[in-house]
């Protein structure tokens, strides 16, 4: 089992570092304006590497909340599954961001716009906001007057935090803790384990299997598989971002195979220094064995650079996944 003193001491780094610390020196924050285009939204998320990124209506001069890529992933489902467009590309540039945002329920893993951290705000505190509200990223907001004041003038959004940037932070400053933690995944109960629990996608199949799937399901990614059953790759909620229009406006019918060119292509232009990547099935694969060390395991996640890792048996059939969201809902679990 996880050595409860090792545990302790990654929990005592996280209450002497703040939300401020994980943001970087220096760089650009991303707004989208409500009344962008759905397509507008995708290009520029693409373009500047963001998987989530704040909404403002500049009528009201108020904060709408965090469009992710898993809002882009239901967007494109239901411009492609809608008969007013022609077209899963048309649906796109003709949707505002404020037209799905007023009318639609937030998706799996995305926050609430009432949910939001400070820049004092230390990081297990952090941690306990994004696993009770079930979100993957939050905005790090600072106020200049009551909470309920959503007045632009009366706030200043400094960035966001996410599962993946406290990873980061975490194995940068205490790689000799996380290295002593002990047990494996199925002893731990970490992750989905088990062939009949997976939810996995041949790559014959079209994207739109995949992204149906993670609908369906309230996932992030599902493993891709061969037709002999063996793991391939992962496709991922940000993989979207390196969708081309010629893909949208094909109703997403180009096979994961196919799609996986693209994602290529994508990886390369964002390199080794983006946010956290696409891993479609061309790529190398992020994964591992469900009797791996647990510090093996979190090694892995950091030379991957990947929110996610497949589990395989000795012959890559795809046994299980684990996330860093699975990593941390664990250990902040094991924290009381």
């Amino acid at each position: 089992m996880v050595d409860g003193d090792h545990r302790s001491n990654i929990f005592e780094f996280f209450r002497s570092h703040t939300a401020f610390d994980l943001l970087p020196e220096s760089g650009k924050v991303c707004l989208l304006d409500s009344s962008l285009s759905a397509f507008a939204a995708l290009s520029i998320m693409s373009a500047n590497q963001q998987t989530a990124v704040p909404v403002w209506n500049s009528r009201d001069d108020s904060y709408m909340g965090m469009l992710t890529v898993t809002d882009l992933v239901e967007i494109v489902l239901a411009c492609r599954n809608s008969k007013m467009y022609s077209s899963c590309l048309e649906g796109l540039k003709a949707m505002t961001i404020e037209h799905w945002m007023c009318h639609n329920a937030r998706p799996h893993g995305s926050p609430l716009p009432s949910i939001e951290v400070h820049p004092d705000d230390d990081l297990l505190q952090v941690l306990w906001t994004l696993v009770r509200n079930n979100c993957r990223v939050v905005p790090v907001l600072e106020r200049d007057g009551s909470k309920k004041d959503t007045a632009m003038l009366s706030q200043c959004l400094v960035g966001q935090v996410s599962y993946f940037l406290l990873f980061r932070f975490l194995f940068y400053h205490q790689a000799s803790e996380l290295n002593r933690l002990e047990g494996n995944l199925t002893e731990l109960g970490i992750g989905t384990i088990g062939p009949d629990r997976v939810v996995c996608v041949r790559s014959s199949e079209p994207v739109a299997k995949a992204l149906e799937a993670m609908s369906k399901h309230g996932i992030s990614g599902v493993p891709v598989v061969d037709e002999g059953g063996s793991l391939v790759g992962l496709f991922s909620d940000v993989d979207i971002l390196c969708f081309t229009p010629d893909m949208l406006s094909m109703d997403l019918k180009s096979a994961l195979s196919v799609a996986a060119v693209a994602g290529d292509k994508c990886a390369v232009a964002w390199g080794e220094g983006g946010t956290e990547r696409g891993e479609s099935a061309g790529r190398p694969v992020a994964a591992c064995r469900t009797d791996d060390p647990l510090r093996s395991v979190v090694a892995k996640f950091s030379l991957s650079g990947s929110a996610r890792l497949a589990c395989t048996d000795a012959d890559g059939r795809v046994e299980g996944i684990v996330t860093l969201t699975d990593l941390f809902k664990f250990m902040a679990g094991s924290s009381r």
